[in-house]
């Protein structure tokens, strides 16, 4: 928020307030005050909605938390991101990729909100058919999962594009190193020194050009972590949730051939689905960070190889301090004691398949 002008900060704090203020007034009222007064815990499903709601609150809190916390850190990330843009701002690569993410962010939302909307009449359904809620709660629930719904898209959105533009950025760095090598390459196979003397005086300028950049890179990829970790953690832990509850809801209805569960089975399904899809974006996001990282520090390492044949002693320990940087301190997006990455989903199943198992068994369903 330090980019922002004071009349700009004072209606993002008002509505950050107002609209934690209203989801803890709707969640109480859900979760506290009608179990309270009923002392019914027999509707194990309208338990696991109001739980599920719970930890969408509490998400949203430890995130504005989060983000009060760590605001330097996110005031450095922005600075990372200025120097990073200033330098590559002339790139072709750079300029088109940052045109395809906003067109991307664009579609995304668009396709999340419709899939919110989609849900949340499912819920509507569900709810007024099963008679699960009483109209005025409908009401409220209504205004209240539609702003959750956006938030969780626009929440997820932003870290998404904090780490797409974090790759763009190494990507630019890749194709300067691939450049050179690949001059190396057709000057070994033309035994041509004509072309490859001006890349040989400029190399010194050049690793200590990408040097900084990678440093920068580096900042960006810490911040990334320090900033949105909890955000991370919460969208892991409450798709697992959601993942467990909603198998679990479903093979109960099969197995027990009961027809009124089976009515609220598209809900859970597509409430698994809209999380599910959230969450994966994340995750092959920082995959595909982690996939560029490598192939950088494969192209740096050859590059090493060919310069350690062509140049002095000098220019070849200056590449190999910056291969040996990137080597120690890798691109990657962390939370917790875990990196972001596609491994984490079939870690994510088979943890859900086995808490599926645990729970269909302790309830004598299977």
């Amino acid at each position: 928020m330090t980019s922002l002008t004071k009349n700009q900060k004072i209606i993002a704090i008002t509505r950050i307030i107002v609209e934690l203020s209203l989801s803890i007034a709707i969640t109480v009222n859900n979760v506290i005050l009608s179990n309270i007064v009923d002392f019914d815990y027999s509707d194990k499903d309208k338990l696991m909605t109001d739980i599920l709601q719970f930890l969408t609150l509490l998400k949203s809190l430890v995130i504005v938390i989060g983000g009060v916390v760590t605001a330097e850190a996110f005031s450095k990330f922005t600075d990372n991101l200025r120097k990073l843009h200033n330098c590559f701002k002339d790139n072709e690569y750079y300029d088109n990729a940052s045109k395809n993410l906003r067109v991307k962010c664009f579609v995304g939302f668009i396709i999340f909100t419709v899939m919110g909307i989609i849900l949340l009449l499912i819920r509507l359904i569900d709810w007024y058919y099963l008679e699960t809620y009483l109209l005025r709660e409908i009401i409220i629930l209504v205004v209240h999962e539609l702003w959750v719904d956006i938030r969780y898209t626009l929440e997820h959105l932003v870290v998404y594009c904090a780490i797409t533009t974090t790759y763009n950025y190494l990507k630019c760095l890749s194709i300067a190193v691939n450049e050179v090598l690949k001059r190396y390459n057709e000057q070994d196979n033309t035994e041509s020194s004509s072309d490859g003397n001006e890349e040989i005086v400029d190399l010194p300028k050049k690793v200590n050009y990408w040097t900084e950049m990678y440093q920068n890179i580096m900042a960006c990829c810490k911040n990334i972590s320090l900033c949105y970790q909890e955000l991370l953690l919460f969208s892991v832990a409450v798709a697992m949730v959601q993942c467990i509850y909603s198998m679990y809801g479903i093979f109960n209805a099969i197995i027990k051939k009961d027809v009124q569960r089976r009515l609220g089975t598209s809900n859970i399904v597509y409430s698994l689905i809209y999380h599910m899809s959230a969450t994966i974006t994340l995750l092959f996001a920082g995959q595909k960070l982690q996939n560029e990282f490598n192939s950088f520090n494969k192209a740096l390492a050859l590059l090493a190889c060919e310069v350690s044949s062509h140049h002095a002693k000098s220019e070849t320990r200056q590449l190999k301090d910056l291969n040996r940087l990137v080597t120690t301190n890798p691109i990657v997006i962390k939370f917790s004691t875990f990196s972001l990455g596609m491994y984490l989903f079939p870690m994510m199943l088979s943890l859900s398949a086995t808490y599926i198992v645990v729970m269909l068994q302790f309830n004598h369903v299977i």
